[in-house]
């Protein structure tokens, strides 16, 4: 057998997925009932809930090639247009997020010092030095210290993390670029004509499952759910993979092994057979979180709910890390008489969150949303998932970490490693790393 693949998220998916093109014998192995991993989407009553990413854009271009491919353009949804409003929760008000030039203008998120402090940017010399910087070093030196009250909230929404430990260089390494070869953001903006593009928001009208049902298809007769007690081992030539199975004890041998997993469980597979990668491997840490889908009849809410969601702003003590409105990004997702709202709890700052009893949990976001939009709810569901190890922390420090890793993986002829916790934690940077790791076999 030319490979054996070990977890059917996405990127174990993709990865199969290319080598079935390139006629590669290969296995693909998942511990659980389902394929897709992160990416599951659940239908109730009418109400569409996704447990893990809601959406993708047009400028996710694997993910979008892919979906072509796999023939599921038609099955593509866009956002409606007033999805495009953001709002950032601060002093218990929600405010829009300004997205346009004239927008930041006006925004009460800025004093007018704050202002005069960002549209001075252009003026700011650009960075001499090659070290590493935080998320919250880098906002602070180029565009001033109110400028965190913009991208905390961001940060908290995509990352669940900290400006102050997550790495500028590690999440967002093409903007460390634009400063390098532009001296400048806004310049940066303007020659690359991003403001003028603007991005479209997708999902699937079955969710974002959609795709990995889709991949999962391609290559069913080549997976094998449920597969306990897995065990792998070293040859001389390739990979010994052990498993057990309906009770029964399974092994193949490979001349690749694809681990398509979270960099911990990577490390646990490998703690025997190579301890040094599986020790730089446990170093990636990880934000826990906890997703929360509440199903409301929508005339009790004292809002329009014309947006996007909102994220809770930088210095507050909310418990909310933010709430999406579901219903008012995608048609059909749940019955136009009721209002679905996702909201997440935990991150990296709060991590403890977790350990609470789920009712507890949903009554803290109750309280929460009740003081934000001034009324009461009538609940017609609430559902809690939590993700204990959720999102991969780029962490200052985790380009090292990979060049250790790369390093090991050296040593380690036949042995690849695919995740989020390499290049990108979306959906299509994680598709496009497993491509690049089946097209190295």
């Amino acid at each position: 057998m030319d490979a054996i693949i070990l977890g059917a998220g996405i990127a174990g998916l993709t990865a199969s997925y290319h080598l079935k093109r390139k006629g590669f014998s290969f296995l693909l192995l998942e511990k659980t009932l389902r394929c897709g991993g992160c990416l599951h989407t659940v239908t109730t009553n009418g109400t569409l809930l996704e447990k893990g990413p809601n959406s993708f854009l047009s400028s996710h271009d694997t993910l979008m090639a892919h979906a072509k491919e796999l023939g599921l353009t038609g099955e593509m949804i866009q956002a409606r247009e007033s999805s495009k409003n953001r709002f950032v929760l601060r002093r218990g008000k929600l405010i829009s997020f300004p997205t346009s030039p004239a927008q930041f203008l006006k925004t009460p998120l800025l004093t007018p010092l704050g202002k005069l402090r960002l549209i001075l940017e252009p003026l700011i010399a650009a960075r001499s030095l090659n070290g590493e910087e935080s998320i919250a070093q880098f906002v602070t030196r180029r565009l001033g210290k109110q400028a965190l009250n913009l991208v905390k909230p961001m940060i908290h929404g995509i990352y669940a993390g900290d400006c102050e430990h997550l790495s500028i260089q590690a999440v967002a390494p093409k903007i460390t670029e634009w400063e390098r070869e532009y001296g400048s953001l806004f310049k940066a903006l303007k020659k690359t004509r991003l403001l003028s593009q603007g991005q479209t928001l997708y999902s699937f009208k079955g969710g974002m499952q959609t795709l990995t049902d889709a991949l999962y298809q391609t290559i069913q007769k080549h997976c094998q759910l449920e597969c306990q007690d897995i065990a792998i081992t070293k040859l001389k030539e390739g990979w010994k993979v052990q498993w057990k199975h309906q009770g029964g004890l399974r092994e193949e041998e490979a001349r690749v092994l694809i681990l398509g997993l979270p960099a911990f469980e990577a490390a646990r597979l490998l703690e025997d057979s190579n301890p040094g990668l599986a020790l730089q491997l446990n170093t990636v840490p990880y934000a826990p979180l906890a997703v929360i889908h509440l199903v409301v009849e929508r005339s009790f809410i004292n809002h329009p709910l014309n947006g996007f969601g909102f994220l809770s702003g930088a210095g507050g003590k909310n418990f909310l890390l933010g709430c999406l409105w579901s219903s008012s990004i995608f048609e059909n997702r749940c019955p136009d008489s009721l209002a679905l709202l996702t909201c997440f709890v935990g991150g990296a700052k709060n991590p403890t969150i977790l350990q609470e009893g789920e009712d507890q949990i949903i009554s803290k976001v109750l309280n929460e949303l009740r003081q934000i939009f001034g009324s009461s709810f009538r609940i017609e569901e609430a559902s809690l998932t939590r993700h204990t190890k959720a999102l991969p922390q780029y962490t200052l420090g985790h380009p090292k970490k990979l060049e250790k890793i790369r390093a090991h993986l050296q040593k380690s002829p036949g042995l690849y490693l695919t995740g989020n916790y390499w290049e990108g934690i979306s959906v299509n940077d994680t598709m496009k790393n497993a491509v690049h790791v089946a097209s190295l076999i």
